[in-house]
């Protein structure tokens, strides 16, 4: 089965829950309000294990150290490169989709997850309400609202039909607003006339 031989090769327990995100390590992307609501979803749900799929850059280390601090050492990894080819396996062992970003112009790994049928808790980026319904196809936090972030993932491990619903309808909304590529064109096109 994919989502065990994924999670062995990213040496995540088979028991465990995943709560992931797909983005560099960058500072607009928020990495250490992912490790605080990691923390906090860890106190509550322990058998959790937390992934941030991406370069990790001259922040790897020193996030490493805070989570070594935090307590979350053989409950975080961050995975450096990984070929967008194997990101449908890696977005299938994703029991919940967090993205803590300060800034998004085009959310592509939103919609990714969405497209793997994933509920998602995010952001309250600029534009956030163009991707996620909030309370139907995901939910959504405040910028850098570490607490309030873990209670909405620990809202969804804790309740798997309402974390299966919400993936099934984030599915649904990207087939129905995202799929077509008219459709991606014109979202790439509305950002660029944005940016320019």
């Amino acid at each position: 089965k994919l989502i065990n031989k994924t999670k062995r090769l990213l040496e995540i327990p088979k028991e465990y829950k995943v709560v992931g995100n797909i983005a560099n390590l960058l500072e607009i992307k928020d990495p250490f309000t992912f490790l605080r609501m990691a923390e906090l979803v860890k106190e509550t749900i322990p058998e959790t294990f937390f992934l941030w799929v991406g370069e990790g850059g001259q922040q790897q280390k020193q996030i490493e150290k805070i989570a070594h601090r935090m307590g979350l050492e053989g409950s975080f990894k961050i995975t450096g490169f990984i070929p967008h080819d194997n990101i449908p396996g890696i977005l299938a062992v994703f029991d919940v989709f967090v993205n803590t970003s300060k800034i998004e112009v085009v959310p592509l790994s939103l919609l990714e997850a969405q497209a793997a049928e994933k509920p998602i808790v995010s952001s309250e980026f600029l534009g956030v309400e163009d991707v996620i319904s909030d309370g139907k196809t995901g939910f959504t936090f405040p910028i850098g609202n570490a607490e309030e972030a873990a209670n909405l993932v620990i809202k969804l491990l804790l309740n798997e039909n309402e974390a299966s619903l919400m993936g099934n309808n984030a599915l649904k909304y990207f087939q129905s607003k995202r799929s077509s590529p008219a459709t991606m064109a014109k979202m790439y096109s509305d950002v660029y006339e944005d940016l320019v």
